[in-house]
């Protein structure tokens, strides 16, 4: 015990080290166009920062995705905005907040691992196993999964905590009839840590069925027969009631919240997928290979549901069999099923029905199952060689994980490496096919390319709205506003739980006000407005947008209503035609660009003294890929709003800009590398921020390469 005074920590600060580097590289990723937005770039309780009214609001209402009650994961990432000066553009911070936690539920289970079986080094290789397993990528290298190695967190100081506060007994023997006192203030921290725990992630709502297996083992409370079982449970269960109280809930407010996103998917076709799906985690648990995200919903066949019913019986039976001997590895798989139960299909959210994220709690159930593999016992082979080969072996299955781990962790680095290794893996993937297409649409400018992959989309699901949606805006600029209404109206598509609620309709009411049937947009857009979206955000673009249909007909109070729901425009009492910019620029961001184009056109023609104004329209013209409208006129927009703030540094950035959109890089160049001069030498607060932009846009010249960018998400989603 003595050697476990100092083994303990030094084995707790190499895992600690070993799982932070193994991840290090992540902090360098991006943001990915998959939920980031959603929880970080458009969450509006993070626009302005840390501050004691964000902290209030996360605990007072519903934001990111409004589908959920989690304000201790908000208030996370308002920590990551105050401490790490984390934010869209730099997200290191909220990268290096993921690894942290990650490198200290490592050691937390180390910990817990320890007090199970009191062997440190079995300890510590079931617990690394765990830590470096390639499943843990998605959880720790992608931002919006904060919500895994933040839940674990608390998860492993709740066990802990419930752990400890049993540990002092009275009377002889360690057994189910011994006495035991318990310790209030741990219990106390053990529900704490709980509600903690659920206030970031609902999933641990099974978290309390894991307390009463850690009674059978290793607390020894109770066993697992019929005398001790029956006089025991009864109580333990009751002792534990504000545990499963809070559980139910949460389980409530998810389902209060969540019922959109709840497919509606018959029970039987639910439960029949079930062991399929615990299959598919124990396979990845022993055979991690082939990992991406957003996995499919394949054909259930019927081979593959009697195979996982095989499996799981199979391994039950034998389990059961085996709880007097190995109590450990009965009770490490009913966490491994209890856990993983709230996800495992009973009811799906969401498009994906399986991920490596569902497992990240889980499968320390696997590891705990596992303890007493290899264990030491009398052999008639020397020990030392016994130990020799386990040692090699365990070395030999740690290093192959992290190479594992080390290979899978780039896909995570930008939005292109994400999907095009999802595109690897699965080539008739839907949602990588859907984000080739839209790249090509919106960073590429290719339209055509966009519609031959919209009608890939379409041969693969024809009723799933964001192959339709695509499909509208593309006729849209190939052909017609008309062209595309009439193609919208005649595929109308059942609800399908792939595209946010309303969607479609809100396309539809677009396209029926570009074609003049402003009564049937009005009652689309009510529809879309009925249906609501999941982006706090988006609700404020589909209040601009049906703030421009009540303008355009006249109908102001309406108008004004509409007006009053978004941020910048609350407090208007009489509407001018720059507070429409807000509704030109949505349609831009949905990808109208000829439809767009003229209103930007009259606002020019209305605001010729604007430089702003002028200014905004001509970066947004410029840098979009694609765009409808003719260089010179973006030229002459900005010369119009230098006239009126001359030298100004943003406007000159906007020349630069738009003059290479023109083709005359020379002239981009020398414009570019004047104004990074006075950026050098400027005073200014936000002068080395705009000096790193301006000296990207200078590599670009260089190379003669135009700056692109998806400019009206920017405008839109400014605080």
């Amino acid at each position: 015990m003595k050697t476990n005074r100092f083994r303990i920590p030094l084995l707790s600060l190499l895992l600690f080290a070993a799982t932070f580097a193994l991840f290090s590289p992540s902090l360098s990723f991006e943001l990915v166009n998959f939920d980031d937005p959603v929880f970080i770039t458009h969450n509006p309780i993070l626009f302005n920062g840390f501050s004691w009214t964000a902290i209030r609001s996360a605990f007072t209402g519903l934001h990111g995705d409004e589908t959920m009650y989690v304000p201790l994961l908000w208030v996370s990432y308002l920590l990551d905005l105050k401490f790490f000066g984390a934010s869209p553009v730099n997200p290191w911070g909220f990268h290096f907040t993921n690894v942290l936690f990650h490198a200290l539920n490592s050691v937390l289970f180390f910990l817990l691992l320890f007090a199970f079986c009191r062997k440190p080094w079995r300890a510590f290789f079931f617990a690394a196993v765990w830590a470096l397993h390639p499943l843990r990528v998605e959880s720790v290298a992608w931002v919006t999964e904060r919500k895994d190695v933040l839940s674990g967190f608390f998860a492993l100081l709740c066990l802990g905590a419930y752990g400890q506060a049993w540990v002092r007994r009275t009377g002889a023997g360690t057994g189910p009839n011994a006495r035991a006192r318990l310790n209030r203030p741990l219990y106390l921290a053990a529900l704490l840590f709980f509600i903690s725990g659920l206030l970031v992630k609902p999933m641990l709502v099974t978290l309390p069925c894991l307390l009463l297996l850690l009674d059978i083992w290793p607390l020894r409370r109770m066993e697992l027969a019929w005398p001790s079982a029956g006089r025991a449970a009864p109580r333990l269960i009751l002792e534990k009631l504000p545990f499963f109280l809070c559980a139910a809930i949460a389980s409530l407010a998810v389902y209060s919240t969540q019922t959109d996103a709840i497919s509606a998917v018959p029970l039987k076709a639910r439960l029949l997928w079930i062991p399929a799906n615990y299959l598919f985690y124990l396979e990845k648990f022993f055979f991690p290979f082939r990992l991406f995200p957003m996995v499919p919903r394949g054909l259930l066949f019927i081979h593959a549901f009697l195979l996982a019913i095989g499996v799981l019986a199979a391994t039950s039976v034998w389990l059961w069999a085996q709880r007097r001997k190995s109590p450990n590895q009965l009770v490490g798989w009913l966490a491994f099923l209890g856990l993983l139960f709230p996800v495992v299909g009973i009811v799906w959210i969401g498009v994906y029905p399986v991920a490596d994220r569902y497992s990240y709690l889980p499968s320390m159930g696997l590891s705990i199952a596992l303890l007493n593999v290899l264990a030491s016992r009398r052999r008639s082979a020397p020990d030392w060689l016994f130990r020799s080969v386990r040692a090699s072996l365990a070395g030999f299955i740690l290093a192959g994980l992290a190479v594992l781990t080390t290979r899978l962790l780039p896909i995570w680095h930008d939005n292109k490496s994400l999907f095009d290794h999802v595109a690897r893996q699965s080539p008739e993937h839907y949602g990588a096919i859907n984000y080739q297409a839209r790249r090509e649409f919106f960073i590429h400018g290719d339209v055509a390319a966009a519609d031959r992959l919209a009608d890939r989309l379409l041969q693969l699901q024809p009723t799933v709205s964001f192959g339709l949606t695509l499909k509208i805006l593309c006729l849209s600029q190939l052909q017609s506003a008309e062209a595309a209404w009439k193609f919208a109206r005649a595929h109308y598509p059942p609800h399908d739980n792939v595209s946010n609620p309303g969607d479609y309709e809100s396309h539809l009411a677009i396209l029926a006000f570009l074609t003049q049937r402003h009564e049937e947009a009005r009652r689309y857009m009510d529809e879309t407005l009925r249906l609501g979206v999941f982006e706090p955000k988006s609700r404020e673009q589909l209040h601009a947008l049906a703030m421009l249909l009540a303008h355009e007909q006249g109908d102001e109070a309406t108008a004004l209503a509409h007006a009053s729901q978004i941020a910048s425009l609350r407090r208007k009492t009489r509407l001018a035609p720059e507070d429409f910019f807000v509704s030109y620029t949505t349609l831009w961001d949905r990808g109208f660009f000829v439809q767009a184009l003229p209103f930007f056109r009259e606002l020019v023609r209305t605001y010729p003294a604007r430089p702003d104004l002028l200014n905004n329209i001509a970066w947004l013209l410029a840098t979009t890929a694609g765009s409808p409208a003719d260089p010179e006129e973006i030229l002459q927009m900005v010369r119009q709003a230098l006239a009126g703030s001359p030298n100004h540094p943003v406007i000159l950035d906007t020349l630069s800009v738009a003059q290479a959109n023109a083709g005359d890089f020379d002239a981009a160049l020398q414009t570019a590398t004047q104004l990074a001069a006075a950026l050098a030498l400027s005073p200014a607060n936000d002068a080395p921020h705009m000096l790193r932009g301006v000296q990207k846009r200078i590599a670009l010249f260089q190379k003669q390469e135009p700056y692109r960018e998806y400019s009206s998400n920017r405008l839109l989603y400014a605080p």
